[in-house]
């Protein structure tokens, strides 16, 4: 009997969630034309944070760039609220072209057996460490475009 509750609580509840990501990140260094950009996105609980979308990576060029990221989550621990989702980037968006770690942990839960898209934006010019963010726009189950999102990857 042990076991049986011992496994409810680590797994919790098995739906199959969708999270789409349409991202605009801004990197403003005068000094280059292009940067290297690395972002993963993971969901933060309890136990640590999960995979959710394979770090990509890419070399845009500085100013507005946008691009969508969708993953799938396979339910949470029990009595979890949802799924907190966090980027993971790597960039050398600095005026000394170093590269560096950013995370941006999103304040918006996407609630378990809900699509949730999310609109993000943020300016990475010369930033490094841990944030919270607030996603620019969010909607559950409805992937209709953000009237200001247009993908710069065709």
């Amino acid at each position: 009997m042990f076991s049986v509750i011992f496994l409810f609580f680590c797994i919790g509840a098995s739906a199959r969630d969708h999270l789409k990501f349409d991202t605009t990140i801004i990197c403003n260094v005068e000094e280059n034309d292009t940067y290297n950009l690395t972002i993963g996105w993971y969901e933060v609980d309890f136990f640590g944070a999960d995979n959710m979308i394979d770090p990509v990576h890419y070399t845009p060029n500085t100013g507005n760039f946008s691009f969508t990221l969708s993953g799938i989550q396979q339910g949470d621990e029990a009595f979890s609220e949802g799924y907190k989702p966090r980027a993971v980037i790597h960039h050398n968006c600095f005026d000394n072209e170093e590269k560096h770690r950013l995370t941006l942990t999103v304040d918006r839960i996407c609630e378990m057996e809900h699509d949730c898209h999310y609109r993000i934006i943020n300016n990475i010019t010369n930033k490094k460490g841990d944030f919270n963010i607030k996603p620019a726009n969010f909607t559950y189950d409805d992937y209709s475009p953000f009237p200001d999102f247009t993908s710069d990857i065709h």
